[in-house]
């Protein structure tokens, strides 16, 4: 099967991390060279940047002139799409998320960091994370992104969740989909380099239980099913009971 640029350019990667030289490395795709050539040294330069420190009252006026152009127009980000993005070249694609990294250094963790699914900045702040876990080589330092992600859902699942309200289920999938990822690398690591990453992801699911047992009397009928599902997955991971489908049986904590 033939490979896409952006699989081969995540293979190098990891080759050069791990002290390759990137002409032998394009010697191995001749018919991709020149374009893999600029994303390697991009990624090289990007990853190489020191942190500049912002200025707090620039971040702040940023943050309001933010808000003042939302309110000024919100017609205009309705018909904003970041699925344009997605349409452009992977090396076009590669070079925006490297902007965006140096201009999320300026603004602390970034202006989005506190955004939640619907506003407006959210979609930066996915994109600043599929950046910082493309630039992350090892398997630790994978299971810690993916534990930080469970856990920005989960607080995300929080703020947004209103009784009786439908629930958000690309939120909810993600909140598990990412504590299921950090326990996959978790295991294939040795004991004595997992065994702090596993008692947080224990952790970790045990929010997510918490959270969505406490939300289970509370969500809009059309969704029992869908909450009581994501229970069982939690006591299951927990190791609370087996995946039964019986969300009214109690966890063993």
């Amino acid at each position: 099967m033939k490979l896409k640029v952006e699989d081969i350019f995540a293979r190098l990667l990891e080759e050069i991390e791990e002290g390759r030289n990137i002409e032998d490395c394009l010697a191995e795709y001749p018919d991709h060279a020149e374009e893999l050539r600029s994303l390697l040294h991009l990624a090289g330069a990007v990853k190489q940047m020191p942190g500049p420190v912002p200025r707090r009252e620039a971040v702040q006026q940023a943050i309001r002139n933010v808000r003042q152009m939302v309110q000024a127009d919100a017609r205009a980000v309705r018909r904003f799409s970041w699925r344009a993005f997605l349409l452009h070249p992977v090396t076009v694609r590669t070079a925006l998320a490297a902007v965006l990294v140096i201009i999320l250094g300026w603004t602390t963790v970034g202006l989005s960091a506190a955004s939640l699914p619907g506003e407006i900045l959210y979609p930066v702040k996915r994109l600043s994370e599929q950046v910082q876990y493309f630039f992350t080589t090892s398997s630790e330092g994978k299971a810690e992104m993916h534990i930080l992600f469970a856990d920005r859902r989960t607080e995300e699942f929080i703020m947004t969740f209103e009784p009786g309200e439908r629930i958000d289920q690309r939120l909810l999938e993600s909140m598990l989909r990412e504590a299921a990822s950090a326990q996959q690398f978790v295991d294939e690591l040795p004991a004595e380099f997992g065994e702090v990453l596993q008692r947080r992801i224990d952790v970790c699911n045990r929010q997510q239980l918490s959270v969505l047992e406490h939300a289970r009397d509370r969500v809009c009928d059309c969704d029992r099913e869908m909450i009581d599902a994501a229970i069982n997955t939690c006591r299951a991971r927990h190791g609370c009971m087996p995946d039964t489908g019986d969300a009214d049986e109690p966890c063993c904590d």
